[in-house]
């Protein structure tokens, strides 16, 4: 796979994962 994909993909992770975190803690 393209390395460029992966890291915007785990960027797009991390950016869900902190607006989940804002909500939920």
């Amino acid at each position: 796979m393209d390395d460029t994909y992966i890291a915007l993909s785990l960027t797009d992770v991390g950016y869900a994962w902190d607006l989940l975190s804002e909500l939920y803690l």
